[in-house]
């Protein structure tokens, strides 16, 4: 089984999240959080 780790980061000024058994391709799935990643909450949304 995986392991889960992450380093601790402020709590405002973060998120964190967690899919399993999604409708969706690993490989889609990782392009669209590799493409979030470092946007802010506004923007990501709209993105989305």
């Amino acid at each position: 089984m995986g392991r889960l780790d992450y380093s601790l980061t402020p709590a405002g000024r973060s998120s964190r999240a967690m899919g399993m058994e999604l409708h969706i391709s690993p490989k889609h799935a990782r392009e669209i959080c590799r493409t979030l990643r470092g946007m802010r909450a506004k923007l990501a949304r709209a993105y989305l």
